[in-house]
């Protein structure tokens, strides 16, 4: 099973916590890599829409992963008015 965490700098920060600091404990969040397999997808700054960080620019590399389950991480502050944007434009 492929898990994607999807989203901003907590993500980003969540991989490096996993991977950097703390791999004999936390490395794929401590889950047997031959059941889960934990892909981070974070990126600082991002925001839900509109701009050149928005999701729609992760979604290339969430399709070639294939993931069973995709969590997102959305902060308040990721949020923007959507006010004359079309829908699905970034």
């Amino acid at each position: 099973m492929h898990v994607c965490i999807v989203r901003h700098s907590y993500v980003r920060h969540l991989q490096e916590f996993m991977c950097r600091y703390h791999p004999e404990q936390y490395d794929n969040l401590g889950l047997d890599r031959n059941r889960v397999v934990v892909h981070c997808l974070g990126v600082g700054g991002a925001i839900v829409l509109p701009g050149d960080k928005c999701i729609l620019h992760q979604l290339s590399e969430i399709i070639h992963i294939q993931p069973d389950i995709v969590y997102v991480h959305v902060g308040e502050n990721d949020l923007r008015i959507l006010h004359g944007v079309q829908e699905g434009s970034c």
